[in-house]
């Protein structure tokens, strides 16, 4: 089997664990398991306390393992990413046959062999089959032709024990008519009369799977080998799609930003002086006097006082034993509101004064802060099979090695940003209009109705598709003006209306292993001068789109109807740059609906200043 050069953030959400890898000359493949793995060198783990905490992995991230000829990498490696055949099932393009191959097979594709029975000198390659069963629970399994011709009584380890298969009582042929392009005109025959058409497997009538299968899905895992596991769910949930179809795998991944270590020695600090701040913090109120009366007593202190007091309160409070997705982002946001880090750490923040901006900016944000230097881990946890639906970490875990690992695979790159934080008064004062509520509720509706079930709320709320939908336009006006490929700039998101973690922000960041990532251009677009003419374009360009008035008047367009003003024409991105799968965007929240003069966006403000 041929070996092809991907990118190691490719194994992390393209071609990961479980899915189905085109490989060259034609073959098919499914990439196998962790424990297939090899990358036990101390240089492919990834160092990154606080994401492997709260995924409770004591051997933390491991990089996947590339491969390099001696002597041409600084780290010579001869370890790749094992994969296993699939499809299974092999037809001959000229005479029609079909073979089934062994799963570690390496002389793929095959030779046909009735046709070298027939030509010695013949060397006619197979094709892989182009149809899989899929199972909503991440099962996947080869078509079962054997069965859907004979029944699932049908003794298939004797037939596939046969080598020469073309000499065996039952030869399969399959045919594709000449008369349809579609996948109806696919048949397949079997010498003792048997016959059935993709017509009979692709449509909703599960009658023909039931027979294959009985009641309930088989629970094949081939990523794993020749490993099965119960399953509950009935034959009629299982669907037949091509291989190739983007809904046979959805990466289910985490993310974080890197707290550096020396975030320590600020904590260090507080426990040497804990007498000393817990009797400021506990007998004095006002904040400004807590700051005061902490630079008068810590005058030759590193850190800020708003960095202590975090850190004090973190102490006090210890960590929860499990953490939700708001409460781990606002670790990161608490960072974010303030100067932290240095140049030479790998977080580094450095607020700008709003007052640089005209007043109508202010009105919007409190705080825009420079990201100067970031560092993010990616780690893949599991995947997903026909919806991405995203489970419970720990049992999504389970899919990605036969038995439990204490390591999952990550890649972790530099990059810098922007951060936004909105007024919490002027969303609240703007959320409670009659327009903004009903194109909630309409948004909420049509979420409640699909398949697709996000990780960070039950219900859509109008605070998070303004936050939202700005990162989108901004992100594509930034790609407009200065030049950044839309997919090389990312959004993370700090919702949350959660009284303990109350959060309301964007970061716009270009996380890459590349120099577009970290060469500065990104930060210099939050200068005095630069914000504001990037901002109001953003928002000038939302206020019209070229699908208007059909785009603005939509009651659900999209991924699952998850959007209303929002399309490929205005506010789209490529999906590696939205946290949401391009879901939960409405133009409208920003800038009202322009065609009726409906003017209850956020931003209208800016509109109106214009005019």
């Amino acid at each position: 089997m041929e070996k092809i050069d991907v990118r190691m953030s490719q194994l992390i959400y393209t071609w990961g664990v479980g899915s189905i890898v085109p490989l060259p000359n034609g073959v098919s493949a499914i990439v196998a398991g962790l424990d297939k793995w090899e990358n036990e060198d101390p240089h492919f783990q990834i160092l990154d306390d606080r994401l492997a905490k709260r995924l409770h992995l004591k051997k933390g991230f491991r990089m996947p393992s590339y491969y390099t000829e001696k002597g041409k990498g600084q780290n010579d490696s001869k370890k790749t990413i094992p994969v296993f055949v699939f499809p299974t099932w092999y037809y001959c393009p000229i005479c029609h046959h079909v073979e089934k191959i062994p799963m570690g097979s390496k002389n793929v594709p095959p030779i046909c062999s009735y046709c070298k029975s027939k030509n010695p000198k013949s060397n006619v390659k197979m094709i892989p089959e182009r149809f899989i069963v899929v199972c909503p629970d991440g099962h996947v399994d080869d078509l079962p032709v054997l069965q859907l011709l004979h029944g699932h009584d049908f003794d298939c380890e004797a037939w596939e024990d046969t080598r020469t298969q073309c000499h065996h009582d039952h030869v399969i042929t399959r045919y594709a008519s000449s008369k349809t392009s579609s996948v109806a005109g696919i048949s397949y025959r079997c010498t003792c009369g048997a016959s059935f058409s993709m017509a009979d497997v692709i449509g909703p009538d599960k009658e023909k799977l039931v027979k294959a299968y009985g009641s309930h899905c088989p629970g094949t895992r081939p990523w794993l080998g020749k490993n099965k596991e119960g399953c509950s769910r009935r034959t009629e949930e299982l669907k037949v799609i091509q291989r190739g179809g983007t809904n046979v795998w959805y990466p289910f991944t985490i993310s974080s930003l890197f707290i550096p270590k020396s975030s320590d020695a600020c904590v260090a600090f507080v426990q040497k002086h804990l007498q000393q701040l817990e009797k400021l913090f506990s007998t004095v109120e006002s904040e400004n006097t807590q700051k005061e009366m902490f630079e008068f007593a810590f005058h030759d202190s590193p850190f800020e006082f708003q960095r202590v007091k975090m850190a004090f309160q973190d102490l006090k409070k210890g960590d929860p034993i499990e953490l939700s997705e708001s409460q781990y982002r606002y670790q990161e946001y608490k960072c974010l509101l303030q100067n932290y880090g240095k140049d030479n750490e790998d977080l580094f923040v450095s607020q700008v004064a709003l007052s640089d901006f005209p007043p109508i900016l202010q009105t919007f944000f409190t705080r825009i802060a420079k990201v100067k230097r970031l560092k993010e881990t990616r780690a893949l946890v599991g995947f997903s099979r026909l919806n991405p639906d995203f489970k419970n970490i720990d049992v999504a875990r389970r899919q990605l090695s036969e038995k439990p690992l204490d390591w999952a695979p990550a890649v972790q790159s530099t990059g810098e940003g922007i951060f936004f934080e909105f007024n919490q008064a002027k969303i609240d004062e703007w959320s409670k209009q009659k327009q903004v509520a009903e194109r909630e509720a309409a948004l909420d509706q049509n979420y409640q109705r699909c398949d697709f079930h996000n990780q960070y709320f039950d219900h859509v709320t109008s605070i998070f598709v303004l936050i939202h939908t700005f990162a989108h336009i901004f992100i594509n006006e930034l790609s407009k003006e200065c030049g950044y490929g839309s997919s090389s700039l990312r959004e993370r998101l700090y919702v949350s209306d959660d009284r303990e973690t109350p959060m309301h922000g964007v970061l716009i960041y270009t996380s890459s292993g590349d120099s577009e990532g970290s060469l500065g251009g990104l930060v210099r677009q939050a200068e005095k001068g630069r914000l504001q003419y990037v901002l109001e374009n953003a928002i000038r360009e939302a206020g019209w789109c070229s699908s208007d008035p059909i785009c603005i008047n939509s009651q659900g367009q999209g991924p699952d109807s998850c959007n209303l003003a929002a399309c490929f024409s205005c506010a789209l991105l490529p999906e590696t740059c939205c946290e949401t799968g391009n879901r939960f965007l409405d133009r409208g929240m920003l800038v009202g609906n322009q065609t009726k003069h409906d003017n209850f966006g956020f931003f209208d403000g800016i509109l109106r200043n214009e005019e």
